[in-house]
């Protein structure tokens, strides 16, 4: 929709009257254009509106719908269903029973995975500490039989 500035001025109603003469002759075209579709050339309820000479009706609820509006629209719908249902307690002894064991063998393997760790981490760390005492005691060795001491 196109939209028009009026002003206060003389020339105002000059502009008022241009806008309201191709605002007519816009929607007469469309009227022309809706009224030759085949279907709806041929519907009783358009027919009758097209020919109706008395003031239709004015329309009460034509506003859009904002974002707002949107949000408390799905609200309201939202509160409206919470309010037909109910919440049920549900408890079935075989699912509980399968998740206790699933999470007890959760815990022992997160208790694994640690111990796993710390023994990758020792045996990391051995090596070095084999090899600095291999070499000592090899340098130990060589200066005792360099002195003749066995």
């Amino acid at each position: 929709m196109t939209k028009v500035k009026m002003s206060k001025e003389d020339d105002g109603t000059l502009a008022h009257d241009e806008f309201v003469e191709k605002r007519r002759a816009s929607l007469e075209r469309y009227l022309n254009r809706t009224a030759s579709h085949a279907v709806l050339r041929l519907d009783s309820d358009f027919r009758e509106f097209l020919q109706l000479d008395a003031d239709l009706p004015k329309a009460t609820n034509t506003s859009a719908l904002s974002g707002a509006g949107m949000k408390r629209l799905f609200n309201r719908v939202g509160i409206s269903v919470n309010k037909m249902t109910y919440k049920m307690d549900e408890s079935d002894e075989w699912f509980e029973e399968k998740q206790q064991q699933l999470e007890n063998l959760d815990d022992q393997l997160r208790k694994l995975h640690t111990s796993v760790e710390a023994l990758v981490h020792h045996r990391k760390r051995r090596p070095n500490s084999s090899l600095a005492r291999s070499t000592s005691s090899a340098v130990k060795y060589s200066r005792t039989s360099l002195n003749g001491h066995f």
